[in-house]
């Protein structure tokens, strides 16, 4: 063999390797993400299971923005409990965004906008709640809240808006 030929087989080789790694660490940090996105949305499910959202969402919907702890009360015993059982899994929520087992992206593109309008309707509920128990009570909800504001993903728009040109 020549050693040009000989040559050129290392380049080749060599090239080989290096697209060969190229390509495993590809590999690599898309499974990663995968993974990532599949606990994400796995943990968001085991939170918010379907017949908590619907139970807590129509008492969220029928409180006005600000509402006092007075108008909380007024639902009843029943809707406080549900909405009790929302801020803890808010609150829990915003842990997991905090020790970033959950991308914040991922919380606001799946219950952002009902975190925040939760957030906006309890909020002097959970400043009595506070009075009562102590100030750490909620402040993983209201972090998230304040998280959500400061980085939103949709700038106010609707997934429907937002994403209206995607294409499978």
């Amino acid at each position: 063999m020549t050693p040009e030929l000989a040559l050129i087989f290392q380049i080749i080789s060599t090239i080989t390797v290096v697209i060969g790694f190229g390509f495993a660490t590809y590999q690599t940090l898309n499974i990663r993400r995968q993974r990532r996105a599949e606990v994400a949305l796995t943990l968001i499910n085991n939170l918010w299971p379907p017949e908590l959202v619907a139970r807590t969402a129509r008492r969220l919907f029928a409180l006005p923005e600000d509402a006092t702890a007075e108008q909380v009360d007024a639902l009843g015993p029943e809707a406080e409990q549900a909405l009790l059982v929302a801020c803890i899994t808010y609150e829990h929520l915003g842990y997991l965004v905090y020790q970033r087992i959950i991308p914040l992206r991922t919380v606001d593109e799946v219950v952002g906008g009902t975190a925040r309008l939760a957030w906006q309707r309890l909020r002097k509920w959970v400043e009595r709640v506070r009075e009562e128990s102590g100030p750490s009570s909620f402040e993983w909800f209201q972090w998230l809240y304040e998280q959500l504001e400061a980085h939103p993903v949709s700038k106010g728009a609707g997934a429907h808006v937002v994403h209206r040109d995607w294409r499978p």
